[in-house]
């Protein structure tokens, strides 16, 4: 956008590391390097030229209650498999939505993304009885991942209607009232489980355009 257009869009920082979420207080035995950055990162967003900070993460590996991460509060570790350490993240949360608002930063949250294995393009190709490969695309029940996804989603927009930010919802994008789609024309518009492949991103991911607006 900003190639095309720089007089009508900002400019962005993209922060990110694989298997961070972006709460402080949170980390797990494999990430405990995360603690400092999520305090690193929200130090930088202070800044008086950023207006904007957009919070994604895949919330439902780390809220769904099968999590390996902890918070850790008074020096104990409260695991995000327990209800008790998901209702501490969650808190955890709400009080950086709050402080960033303080500061007169617009906030948006983004919800969970469909995903699974039943969006993952190797689901597409089946081995017959035969040993042969066939090519079937089939989409995913979209009342399947809005039932999965609820209790995340509720939750994450509970915590944006009290504080004052923005809720972004990338299932209306990606799903209509039956089906999530996982291919266009053919062509696969995940590249595993979790992750979009970068080439349909390019092409049609729109839902962050506005935020980038000037």
């Amino acid at each position: 956008m900003l190639k095309n257009d720089s007089q009508s869009y900002k400019s962005a920082v993209f922060a990110t590391g694989g298997g961070c979420l972006p709460v402080p207080k949170v980390s797990d035995k494999n990430h405990p390097h995360y603690l400092k950055f999520v305090e690193t990162v929200l130090h930088y967003a202070l800044k008086k030229d950023i207006d904007t900070i957009v919070l994604g993460a895949q919330w439902l590996s780390y809220f769904g209650g099968e999590s390996s991460y902890f918070v850790e509060i008074n020096s104990m570790e409260l695991p995000l498999k327990n209800q008790n350490g998901i209702d501490a993240a969650y808190i955890e949360l709400e009080k950086m939505i709050q402080n960033l608002i303080n500061q007169q930063k617009k906030v948006c949250i983004i919800l969970p993304m469909p995903l699974g294995k039943d969006f993952d393009p190797q689901s597409i190709f089946k081995r017959t009885l035969l040993g042969e490969w066939e090519f079937c695309i089939k989409n995913v029940d979209a009342n399947l991942w809005r039932q999965r996804s609820k209790s995340v989603c509720e939750k994450l927009k509970k915590i944006a209607t009290h504080n004052g930010a923005e809720i972004i919802d990338p299932t209306i994008y990606f799903c209509n009232e039956s089906i999530c789609k996982v291919s266009i024309n053919g062509n696969p518009i995940y590249k595993d489980g979790g992750h979009l492949r970068p080439s349909y991103v390019r092409a049609n991911i729109t839902f962050l355009d506005k935020i980038m607006k000037k």
